[in-house]
């Protein structure tokens, strides 16, 4: 009787130690390509990096690149054959994808029922078939996704100054134009329009403007003609050279900053804040920290979006929409590693509604609540920089990012801006994918570096005027014939055929 008694005593005890034994499981480590924005520095302390630990027991080892060198060192990093277990804020190119660096994360989505459930019920699902390879399946999962595409990047604009000197808010890339001119000679020492992130930014909007593809939009040089149904190499275009010609009429002004292809992030946001730049393409969000820092100079200061720009034949200067902004990519080699299971099911987490609420907003009464508008909203946001002291809201960690982070931050009339862009369908879909083959994938990665590098450098020198537009497109275009233009978009149209 005593044994009987002591082995349920003992049973007992084990049962009881349970709980506590699961819960000091050691946490699964996963590596992380993360970039790192300097308004916002990774800290290892953060309350959302905290959540996920508590919610999936999962930490991370982040290999922490500046964003500012983050394209560079991120190809260095490929180049080398050794990636970390996801790659943040990265499309994939085709040349990745052919590396066999990345995991086709599509095959794994029935062993992720939330993120199938969410990219089903939102119509992301419709977005990323988009992004399918010739085989088949896509190479990286939406981050920031939400539950309706909203184009967060619009034109910002220095409201304050433009009602200050009685100049009308720009409908038109002519009428910016016009404005940038008269802003210039009231300030001779702005640069009314500049930009961050090299070329790919600013041309990614005003490309649209002209009815092409452009900067991030134009990967291998060559755009979709969605009237026509075909491929065609963009950069020789007319309406491409319509976008340089007036790239160059601003240079000329002395309206387009000169750094406008290289300045660095932290240059440009000091240019915002002292009044040194009056419009620039922006995410509608940052304008709550422009706006915080620019009144200390000035207590009239104000940025704020305004309704995309139309350029040639009624096309809007608005970079092209998804109902995601950010990308993560997974390793190959993280299918072989002991926690891959651990590791689809940190991801398949991220997709749930309450992944939504904790990465964007953190705790609910700490650090967000319901505000009078209706909008779920950060407390104190006038005193206290979520996103550098919580970590909530950044582009490497919010994977399901709820539209209240950005509607809450807006006036009545911009949320009301916002929902007419939607509405009047001012921005476009992105580019479909292409199902090459091998052979044209390989031809592709062979021919396409030179072919891209060279009209970048023609694109710089035709802006600043080192190379003129008048006398001197014709054997640019000659040249670019020459070095196999034409056939890449021979190669697309080859490929489009067999969709």
């Amino acid at each position: 009787m005593k044994k009987l008694v002591s082995a349920i005593l003992c049973l007992a005890l084990c049962l009881s130690l349970l709980p506590l034994a699961v819960a000091e499981e050691a946490p699964t480590v996963i590596s992380m390509m993360y970039s790192d924005n300097a308004n916002y520095a990774l800290k290892e302390d953060w309350l959302v990096l905290q959540l996920i630990k508590e919610k999936c027991n999962v930490t991370f080892d982040f290999i922490s690149i500046p964003e500012s060198d983050y394209e560079v060192k991120r190809q260095t990093i490929f180049n080398s054959g050794e990636l970390p277990d996801i790659v943040a804020k990265t499309q994939p190119t085709k040349e990745q994808i052919t590396s066999g660096l990345l995991l086709p994360i599509s095959q794994y989505i029935d062993q992720m029922p939330n993120y199938k459930a969410f990219t089903e019920k939102y119509g992301v699902d419709k977005y990323m078939d988009m992004f399918r390879q010739g085989d088949g399946e896509y190479y990286f999962l939406p981050i920031k996704a939400t539950t309706a595409p909203l184009q967060e990047q619009q034109w910002v604009i220095r409201y304050d100054i433009f009602e200050k000197n009685n100049i009308a808010i720009p409908t038109t890339l002519d009428e910016l134009a016009d404005a940038l001119l008269k802003l210039k000679e009231l300030y001779p020492d702005s640069v009314g329009l500049t930009n961050r992130f090299t070329q790919g930014n600013l041309l990614r909007s005003l490309g649209q403007g002209f009815g092409i593809e452009a900067g991030w939009n134009l990967d291998q040089g060559v755009g979709y003609d969605r009237e026509a149904d075909n491929w065609y190499f963009t950069p020789t275009c007319d309406n491409y050279k319509a976008m340089l010609t007036y790239l160059n009429r601003l240079y000329t002004d002395g309206t387009l900053d000169p750094e406008w292809a290289t300045l660095d992030t932290a240059v440009y946001e000091q240019y915002i804040v002292q009044g040194k730049t009056f419009v620039m393409m922006d995410w509608a969000q940052n304008k709550v920290r422009y706006n915080a820092a620019g009144v200390e100079n000035d207590e009239n200061y104000y940025v704020g979006p305004i309704y995309p720009l139309s350029g040639l034949d009624g096309n809007y200067a608005l970079g092209t929409i998804t109902p995601f902004t950010q990308y993560w990519c997974i390793a190959a080699s993280a299918a072989e590693k002991p926690y891959f299971d651990k590791l689809l099911a940190f991801i398949d987490w991220c997709y749930t509604d309450e992944a939504e609420m904790l990465l964007t907003f953190g705790v609910e009464g700490e650090t967000y609540e319901k505000n009078a508008d209706g909008y779920y909203a950060f407390i104190d946001p006038n005193n206290i920089d979520y996103y550098a002291q919580y970590g909530v809201g950044n582009n490497c960690l919010d994977v399901r990012q709820n539209l209240d982070v950005i509607l809450s931050t807006m006036k009545p009339s911009e949320a009301e801006l916002f929902a007419k862009i939607a509405a009047d369908g001012c921005y476009k879909m992105p580019n479909p994918s292409c199902p090459f083959n091998d052979e044209e994938l390989e031809e592709l990665n062979l021919n396409v570096p030179a072919v891209v590098d060279y009209a970048n450098q023609c694109l710089l020198k035709f802006v600043d005027g080192s190379m003129s537009i008048e006398n001197e497109w014709d054997t640019y275009v000659a040249t670019m014939k020459d070095m196999g233009c034409e056939r890449l978009a021979e190669i697309y149209n080859t490929a489009w055929a067999r969709k």
